[in-house]
């Protein structure tokens, strides 16, 4: 059993190596006194969202590149005039040298090719209108996302803040009036032992409260970043 828990030990820090791209077999240590940082954001609105979410920059990119298509697709409706000019050299120098210029111009006058165009052309502007929503739906439901998660991360550290600054402390004291009763013969040892079963269970509880705080923060950088 002990050589199973070394085992997954071993490989769970080889697996954190190679995730910050060092060596598999490279010591790992871990500093517990470090404690992540959570940085709430002070205005927290859809031009911040815009700028920082990925998702956001790469539809607005699908947009610009649906709202070129119009302009392309519009300038083929259009006339279109070409002009070519060509030059001829010929072998002998009695010869006279020649000179040629053509125009060329395309008018669309067709019907249906101009209702082609026309209906293309509602299609994409549709299609763009419903990106635009798309992404204004995005950075709402985002932010409001993002407002809730800002409010349960800063209840979750006033709740563990307490269970430390003020719970813990408590308990302690008791657990310690219990031992001195215990020794003078005021108090039987079990009524000691609930004070210390009651002592550790708060501070089990407040690790665990810390586990759930930071994966909060984890879940927060990921869709304020994603």
């Amino acid at each position: 059993m002990i050589r199973m828990q070394q085992g997954e030990i071993a490989k769970a820090k080889a697996w954190l190596n190679i995730l910050m791209n060092l060596p598999a077999s490279q010591p790992l240590a871990i500093d517990s006194t470090i404690l992540p940082p959570f940085k709430p954001e002070t205005r927290l609105d859809t031009v911040l969202l815009a700028g920082q979410r990925k998702d956001i920059a790469q539809m607005e990119q699908n947009i610009r590149s649906m709202q070129l298509g119009v302009k392309a697709m519009k300038s083929q409706s259009k006339p279109d005039f070409k002009l070519r000019i060509d030059h001829m050299s010929p072998l002998s120098s009695m010869m006279p040298k020649q000179y040629s210029v053509m125009g060329m111009v395309s008018i669309p006058v067709a019907p249906w090719s101009s209702k082609m165009y026309k209906s293309e052309v509602k299609a994409m502007n549709y299609e763009i209108q419903a990106m635009e929503k798309e992404r204004t739906g995005m950075l709402q439901e985002s932010q409001g996302m993002l407002t809730g998660m800002q409010y349960e991360i800063e209840s979750m550290q006033k709740r563990i803040e307490a269970m430390e600054s003020k719970i813990i402390p408590s308990l302690r004291k008791t657990l310690e009036a219990d031992f001195v009763n215990y020794q003078e013969n005021k108090l039987e040892i079990m009524a000691v032992i609930n004070s210390w079963e009651a002592l550790t269970m708060m501070q089990s509880n407040v690790l665990d409260e810390k586990m759930k705080l930071y994966q909060m923060i984890v879940d927060y950088e990921k869709e304020l970043y994603r």
